[in-house]
């Protein structure tokens, strides 16, 4: 016949899953129970105090618990409100700390389990943008991929960006390994912050406002691109060329993408 306190924890809603979870018996949880409560019962009483209860949580949780938790916790159990813990209440207390750790365990494996799901399909993913089956996305199958995942066409020079980033083979492609780093890294769909960025970036050297870096203001932004930091008035005028596609003597926002992405500055 189980004790009275065993009666009632056989009660507690979960207990019977959470027990078969953790792959112990109502027999073990009581022994464990009443090894725990005379270990914690330090003034040897017969009872746990919140000082003791306190003590008992801090060891189960691997860290101090704090007074006002403790005593959240002792009000829950204390069924009697005498101040004390008696060992059925504690017994009660230990099946709930069961109940709580197979929530935990079923927490933990479900978002193994996600997880798990999430990497198949991201392969499932990558297979099918490999066309040529070399077991790597290349340039041009990476920006495939791209415009897929973000639902638009995406830059050439944000395809470089990624490869140049994620590439840690130096094959020139992604390989699966890279790949789902890239995807775990959460950088895929975060084109438009770049875009942000290179605003900001555009309005800095557009100091007048007009919507246009004309050559005085090119000049400012030459010097930090131009890895010596000196520019000629021969290099200016370089640079301004080729930047200036519609030869209109200024540098647009366009152009100004194109020139900050000119691998060759």
């Amino acid at each position: 016949m189980p004790s009275v306190a065993m009666e009632k924890v056989m009660e507690l809603e979960g207990i019977e899953s959470a027990l078969k979870a953790l792959d112990v018996s109502f027999e073990e949880l009581e022994a464990d129970a009443i090894d725990a409560f005379e270990e914690y019962d330090k003034d040897k009483t017969g009872t746990i105090s919140t000082k003791e209860l306190r003590s008992f949580l801090s060891d189960l949780m691997l860290e101090t618990v704090d007074v006002a938790t403790a005593n959240e916790v002792f009000k829950g159990v204390d069924t009697d409100s005498d101040g004390v813990l008696s060992m059925e209440e504690f017994i009660l207390l230990m099946a709930k700390t069961y109940i709580d750790e197979a929530k935990g365990r079923q927490v933990t494996d479900e978002k193994k389990s996600e997880d798990i799901e999430t990497t198949n399909a991201n392969a499932v993913e990558f297979k099918k943008y490999d066309e040529d089956r070399d077991g790597e996305l290349n340039a041009t199958e990476l920006k495939k991929f791209l415009d897929a995942y973000e639902g638009r066409a995406c830059r050439e020079d944000y395809v470089k960006d990624i490869l140049k980033k994620y590439d840690s083979t130096g094959t020139g492609g992604l390989e699966m390994e890279e790949y789902l780093v890239f995807l775990a890294s959460g950088k895929a769909n975060s084109e438009d912050s770049r875009d942000r960025d290179m605003v900001k970036l555009f309005k800095k050297y557009d100091k007048d406002g007009s919507g246009k870096i004309d050559k005085k203001e090119l000049r400012d932004l030459a010097k930090e691109l131009v890895a010596s930091g000196r520019v000629t008035e021969e290099k200016l005028n370089e640079m301004m060329a080729d930047a200036d596609v519609d030869e209109d003597g200024k540098v647009d926002y366009q152009e100004f993408v194109m020139l900050i992405n000119d691998d060759e500055l």
